[in-house]
């Protein structure tokens, strides 16, 4: 049974995009996470026990305790080991605790408002249902559904449904973090972006986080989990800040974050791989190695890790352990841009380059917008010898990124000089003095121009147009 008599039967789009939380964890439990003593039999006591766990923690601070009655050895399921490991895939399904919305609350204190409350604390309630509605929890500081609880929280007629009021807010006020979060865990390529971007609503999330466990308390279940992500969150937007003003400091700083969240939550496999990232940024390559594999023992199946060991091993330049990694990566997902980069990467530097082409393809398969890609590729095409293709991925850049002509003319001119076109290389070169291209320096460090560069052609027009 779900409950017993006289407790409410949660549901909601926390548990399965949408169920009861009695079947979301039953159907889990029945699957293979209740097999306590890994027997692949999950009997009636297992999946009592392991509901019994998970449920009431789950709906709190609501009231809500499973009942199984019958004869507690009873083999209700054997597992199928396929499903448990498809289910196993989806690495939340232990770390997405997210606090149970308890809408009955409202109508009791809808109902008891009818009764001798004065009216301006009546429109203040609804005032506050409608901030947390429209998303306006902490801002406008005014109207915001914080003002207007901090307003209502002390007030008689809303005394008995506190508690539920008070998870509630929380919910929505961890519920953005908490999906940015979950997305970032299943790779989501727009999450991703939402990062390398800087997207301002990170920002946001330590601040709601703190309110979060301000209104939950330090006793509460989920108090350390949500404060290990405002830490996460901190560190975060920390690292990203030091990103885009170049101030290495920031790192420190972020890093100093990123222990606070694993004091609170060891198993916090973002952190690790944040952590990973920051020693990257330190140049501390075998230390990002070790908390890229803390961050895999973790979460297994999650690639961007794996994707990062990649760039480590690279940058320890060994090269085949980055292949062997990059390999594994793609097997976890074949398509993660990412994860191909960096495996194309690994291929390149290995001077394979037919295997680094193959996984340059790939990657603007899975995103045309992968520009470092575009580039890449036209260096392992080169060396390929296959030169159209090479001129026609140089073509495609320019008139994507038209403004970046130090990243395409050094190779289209090499394309050109190296096919014996010299004349072709003169006239693509004074067209980019024309419309004022000036990066001399990168087209002589380009080994292959080392004769075009001595040439009497080439230093009359560096004379002409850079004096």
């Amino acid at each position: 049974m779900s409950c017993q008599p006289d407790e409410f039967s949660l549901e909601g789009p926390q548990w399965g995009g949408g169920r009861g939380v009695f079947s979301y964890y039953f159907l889990n439990g029945i699957t293979g996470f209740a097999d306590l003593n890994k027997d692949g039999n999950i009997s009636l006591f297992e999946i009592d026990r392991f509901l019994g766990d998970k449920i009431p923690e789950a709906t709190s601070p609501s009231i809500q305790i499973p009942m199984a009655i019958g004869n507690k050895g009873t083999i209700i399921s054997s597992i199928d080991q396929p499903s448990l490991m498809a289910l196993q895939k989806n690495e939340f399904f232990y770390s997405d605790q997210l606090l149970a919305i308890d809408d009955k609350s409202d109508k009791k204190v809808e109902a008891f408002a009818q009764t001798n409350v004065d009216p301006i604390l009546i429109e203040k309630y609804s005032k506050f249902k409608q901030a947390l509605k429209e998303g306006h929890l902490v801002c406008p500081e005014e109207n915001s559904a914080w003002s207007l609880y901090q307003q209502l929280k002390d007030k008689p007629f809303i005394a008995s449904e506190l508690a539920s009021i008070q998870s509630n807010f929380a919910a929505a006020l961890q519920d953005e973090a908490q999906q940015a979060i979950n997305d970032y865990l299943k790779a989501d390529p727009q999450e991703l972006k939402k990062r390398w971007s800087y997207d301002d609503k990170y920002e946001r999330f330590p601040i709601y986080l703190n309110k979060s466990t301000e209104l939950l308390g330090k006793t509460h279940y989920l108090y350390k989990t949500i404060k290990a992500r405002e830490h996460y969150f901190i560190g975060l937007n920390l690292r990203l800040r030091g990103e885009r003003q170049k101030d290495t400091s920031l790192y420190r700083l972020a890093l100093y974050e990123q222990t606070k969240t694993l004091e609170l939550d060891s198993s916090a496999s973002y952190s690790y791989n944040e952590l990973g990232i920051l020693e990257r940024r330190f140049r501390n390559y075998i230390a990002s190695v070790d908390y890229f594999n803390k961050a895999i023992l973790h979460s297994p199946k999650w690639v961007f890790p794996w994707a990062n060991l990649i760039s480590s091993y690279f940058d320890l330049k060994d090269y085949e352990m980055a292949i062997q990694t990059g390999l594994k990566a793609i097997s976890i997902d074949p398509n993660s841009a990412l994860a191909n980069y960096n495996l194309a990467n690994a291929y390149q530097r290995n001077s394979n380059w037919g295997k680094a082409t193959e996984y340059y393809l790939k990657t603007l398969q899975i995103d045309s917008t992968e520009l470092d890609a575009m580039i890449s590729l036209v260096f392992t095409l080169y060396k390929e010898k296959k030169y159209d293709q090479a001129e026609q991925m140089i073509n495609d850049y320019s008139k994507l990124r038209p403004e970046d002509s130090s990243e395409y003319i050094p190779g289209l001119l090499c394309l050109y000089f190296i096919q014996g076109q010299e004349d072709k290389t003169i006239e693509t070169l004074e067209a980019a003095l024309k419309s004022g291209y000036n990066d001399f320096k990168s087209i002589e460090a380009e080994q292959d121009l080392k004769n075009f560069i001595t040439s009497p052609r080439y230093i009359e027009l560096k004379n002409k147009y850079f004096n």
